[in-house]
Parts: C-alpha cells; sequence; structure tokens
C-alpha cells in the first residue's frame, strides 16, 4: 500500500488560513451576471413540446417561473438531479407513470446506474496516558491507498486514518482509527420517485453488496486496516484492537456497519450510447436546451472522492458551453 499526504489549497483571511472552496473562489456576489435565490426548491423543469423553457419553483411558499433565453443547467448532485429530471416528465415512463407524471421524454437510465462506496472500520483503543492529537481537518491529514487485489494496477482502497477526538465521533476518545474506504464496487443502486411531491426525498435504494464479489472486497479491505493498526511500529500507541473484536466474524460485522462514503454519481450517466442520459456534450437525450452538469453524470465510480472530478466536469461543462455560443 502507499500513502500520501493531504494537499489543501489554502486562502488567507484576518491572518488566518482557511481552507479554499468552489464558494469563496467563484463567489457569486462579485459577478454581476449571477444571481442567487437562497431557500428556493425547484419542482421541476418546463417544456414547450421537448424544448426547455424554464423552471418552476418555490420560494416562501410563493410559485415562481424562471424563463430562460438559452439553456437551462441542472446541477442538483447524483440524488436530486435524477428526481427533477423525473418530476419534470425527463425518465422511465414506467416509473413516471406511477404518478400520472406526463411523459416529455422516455429516458430509462434516469435514476439508475448509482454508484457508491462504502467504508469499514478498524478501530484501536489506546493508552490513557497517551495525549491524543486534535488535528484541525478533523481526520488525520494523510489517506493510505491500496488494492483489494494485491495488484499496483488496481488502486481500490482509499484509507482514512482518525483518532477518538474527531468532532461529532460517538467512540472513546482514547482510539485511534482506520477507515478503509472501497471503491469500484459492482453493486449498482436506483433513485426512484416517492410522490410527486418536490417536498419529498425520492426513494434511494444503493443496493449495497448485492453483487458478488463485493463482500470479499469490503472484507479485504478491512483486513488492511487491522493489519496496519497491528503494525509494531504503532506498539506505543495500540493498546487493543476494539473493533471488530478478535474473533468477530467479518461478513457479519460488515453487514452491520459498514456506511456510505456520500461518494454518490452516475444516476444521469453520460455516454455515447443512445441509452444515456446525457450526451458528450452533457446535453439530455430527447430535449433541447438542457444539460446536467454534476456527479451524476460520471459513467462509472471514479478511484477518488467525487469533489475533484466534480469541479472538473463543472469546468469543462462551462468551455462546452461557451464554446457552443461562439458557434
Amino acid at each position: 500500500y502507499g500513502y500520501a499526504p493531504f494537499q489543501f489549497n489554502n486562502i488567507r483571511a484576518l491572518s488566518k488560513l482557511f481552507r479554499e472552496t468552489t464558494f469563496n473562489t467563484f463567489l457569486p456576489a462579485v459577478h454581476a451576471n449571477v444571481t442567487v435565490l437562497a431557500e428556493a426548491l425547484v419542482t421541476k423543469i418546463r417544456f414547450n413540446d421537448t424544448k426547455t423553457i424554464g423552471v418552476e419553483y418555490v420560494q416562501k411558499n410563493e410559485k415562481y417561473f424562471a424563463g430562460v433565453r438559452h439553456e437551462v443547467v441542472l446541477s442538483a448532485g447524483a440524488i436530486a438531479s435524477p428526481k427533477i429530471l423525473m418530476l419534470s416528465g425527463i425518465g422511465d415512463e414506467t416509473e413516471l407513470a406511477k404518478f400520472d407524471i406526463p411523459v416529455v421524454v422516455n429516458v430509462p437510465e434516469v435514476g439508475k446506474n448509482l454508484h457508491d462506496d462504502l467504508f469499514v472500520s478498524a478501530g484501536f483503543s489506546i493508552p490513557e496516558d497517551k495525549d491524543v492529537p486534535v488535528y484541525s481537518y478533523s481526520l488525520a491529514p494523510a489517506v493510505i491507498f491500496g488494492s483489494t487485489e494485491n495488484s499496483s494496477s488496481v488502486v481500490d482502497i482509499e484509507c482514512s486514518v482518525g483518532v477518538g477526538t474527531l468532532k461529532g465521533f460517538p467512540g472513546p476518545k482514547h482510539s485511534f482509527w482506520l477507515w478503509p474506504n472501497v471503491m469500484h464496487l459492482k453493486s449498482k443502486g436506483t433513485i426512484t420517485l416517492r410522490s410527486t411531491s418536490p417536498d419529498q426525498a425520492p426513494l434511494v435504494d444503493p443496493k449495497y453488496l448485492t453483487v458478488p464479489g463485493d463482500l470479499q472486497s469490503c472484507i479485504t479491505a478491512l483486513q488492511l486496516g487491522i493489519d496496519i493498526g497491528n503494525q509494531s511500529s504503532l506498539e506505543q500507541w495500540q493498546q487493543k484492537q476494539i473493533a471488530p473484536e478478535p474473533g468477530t466474524d467479518f461478513e457479519s460485522y460488515i453487514t452491520e456497519t459498514a456506511n456510505t462514503t456520500q461518494h454518490y454519481c452516475g444516476t444521469c450517466r453520460m455516454g455515447i450510447d443512445q441509452s444515456s442520459v446525457v450526451d458528450t456534450e452533457l446535453k439530455v437525450r430527447g430535449v433541447s436546451a438542457l444539460r446536467v452538469i454534476d456527479a451524476s453524470v460520471f459513467p462509472l465510480s471514479i478511484t477518488a472522492n467525487t469533489a475533484a472530478a466534480t469541479m472538473m466536469i463543472a469546468d469543462k461543462g462551462s468551455d462546452i458551453i461557451i464554446r457552443s455560443y461562439h458557434q
């Protein structure tokens, strides 16, 4: 396995360093042509036949319509983007019929292909006479990469490290943890509507560990975390293994404790095939003047957290839009 320290872009304000984010880098307030509507809920995208003409939304219990001259860009994320498309009549016609939603275009893959990573937990108690560090980032500023196939060409474990002082952590303060994040799992879930109410969250069925091999990948990743925690170089910090306790059945432990890393993606899959939700210009198939630009367009999961890749899709998407206006 390999080790890499975290790298952050920082900005200085009031003599302090703060982590740079997409919000403070592209602060809407500094752009005269950007208007941000806070606490506004998009209810649907409106069409004239198959041409996108605007967006309906609710703000402070009042309904509004924002018309567009060029196009709508949907960037609500891998859970909300397919929800909004389906509420607007773009999705599997069989699913839309359950709620009497008029079909604008039948795109069966909307809400399908949900990818996510799972993390498993290996914990160790720290002797009470040790001072437990507090990390400003909460997690220790490093990550360990590994492979469930013991191959340098297959990297599918991204292991975070932390201690019991982690903000909000329910475990003992005097403890350290390894959280192997298992990537490239084969199980794929779905996003479907719960009702026609925009206020209601959609039904999310991640279908974790339903494909043979995914559970074994998690077991391998858990074993890696345990092996690292039991290294002789950590003897002065390691009192005993507390999770999973020695002798625990790994399969049961994982199915009971593995959790989402919230790396959701794939539900508005991009592709060159006609069954994909968006094409390589990020345009929604079957309608005009509508693009999706967020993690939902990932065709597959990636070998990392989703943030950087989502930013790159946004950057590329903006280039595509600008180029299209100049043609």
